[in-house]
């Protein structure tokens, strides 16, 4: 088997899952009619568009919770295999 740090695979895990629930709003959002910049850092916007459109085109608030909750743990994997928290003596 391979060598694979869990932090490591924790960390590439959590940031293809926030990319790819930010991109999944993007695309809603974008589908609505609104200009969208497709690679341009407009977080804040997109967030705030998704959860104002979601209550009335039916979708779910699922992508803005796991987008933050991958995010929040990538950051976390981040700091762990830093050794931010927990130095290695």
């Amino acid at each position: 088997m391979s060598d694979v740090n869990p932090l490591v695979a924790g960390f590439f895990i959590g940031c293809i899952l926030a990319n790819a629930l930010f991109w999944l709003m993007k695309a809603r959002v974008a589908s609505t009619g609104i200009p969208v910049k497709y690679y341009s850092p407009e977080l804040r916007r997109i967030l705030r568009l998704y959860k104002e459109l979601a209550p009335n085109k039916g979708w779910s608030l699922l992508p803005i919770a796991g987008f933050w909750i991958s995010a929040t743990a990538t950051f976390v994997f981040m700091l762990i295999y830093s050794g931010f928290w927990h130095p290695r003596r």
